[in-house]
């Protein structure tokens, strides 16, 4: 049984990588290496940006369980199922904003496929068929918007151990709005998706990101779960986790423990 459910597996990944997409076993890599490059610290703070139905929250409140995580999602549907979900949970938090380099609202574009939903358009004209159905617009709704120095100094959150980052193409945004707590290597780590090709208008790339995190000391530690393209083969997107200054010589270690066992 196991050898034609995996040739069925095999066959349906073939056919959805001629349909232009890249199916991918999803990896372990990126919880074992946040344990690990932290696991001399006390996590006590983890903020997820972007929490959709809180899989990564949860994922979080198991890898660092004395942590209060606080979750960020502005889209309706996946609001209301994050209070229901948490509400027994003292150690999350859920806030129905967005994030953002600054305060204020803005439009929010909900695509048929709700994953990729974002604050910037699609770019239809320049993507692959294979992707612009589901990154269509469906609606546009008005959101608020915070930063994150803002949030947390109204707060008393002086150190986010974890910021995640998960928002279509609005990664950068959501860092310039954290660049006091950046300034400070008062975020430990961050872990976030970067695209290398761009799906949305007037979107950052990985470059731009990997630049300006790095004019603040952070460096780039690895890629994980990356995806590309089926008909080209070229690196489309993928998540990055970028350590500040205190961690980076254990990070150093880290990635010469691995070379070692390769």
């Amino acid at each position: 049984m196991p050898r034609i459910v995996n040739k069925l597996l095999q066959y349906i990944r073939f056919f959805i990588t001629r349909r232009g997409f890249d199916v991918r076993r999803l990896e372990q890599f990126c919880w074992i290496d946040q344990q690990a490059l932290l696991q001399s610290e006390e996590v006590t703070c983890v903020i997820d940006v972007g929490a959709n139905i809180g899989d990564i929250a949860q994922r979080y409140r198991g890898l660092f369980s004395d942590s209060r995580v606080i979750c960020f999602e502005p889209m309706p549907d996946c609001l209301a199922h994050l209070r229901t979900r948490f509400q027994a949970d003292s150690q999350i938090t859920v806030e129905g904003v967005g994030v953002a380099s600054a305060a204020g609202t803005a439009s929010f574009h909900v695509n048929a496929d709700a994953d990729t939903s974002s604050l910037l358009a699609a770019d239809l004209p320049n993507l692959s068929s294979a992707y612009q159905s589901g990154l269509k617009s469906a609606q546009k709704i008005q959101i608020e918007l915070v930063s994150l120095d803002d949030y947390c100094a109204a707060h008393g959150i002086t150190q986010i151990d974890v910021l995640k980052i998960d928002i279509q193409g609005g990664e950068l945004a959501a860092l310039r709005g954290a660049e006091l707590l950046l300034r400070a290597g008062k975020i430990r780590l961050i872990y976030s998706e970067v695209f290398f090709l761009p799906f949305y208008q007037d979107q950052p790339l990985f470059g731009e990101i990997a630049r300006f995190l790095g004019g603040l000391g952070y460096e780039l530690h690895a890629l994980y779960n990356t995806c590309y393209a089926g008909n080209t083969g070229r690196l489309q997107w993928a998540d990055a986790i970028f350590v500040s200054p205190a961690l980076q010589t254990h990070a150093a270690a880290l990635r010469r423990a691995a070379m070692q066992k390769a």
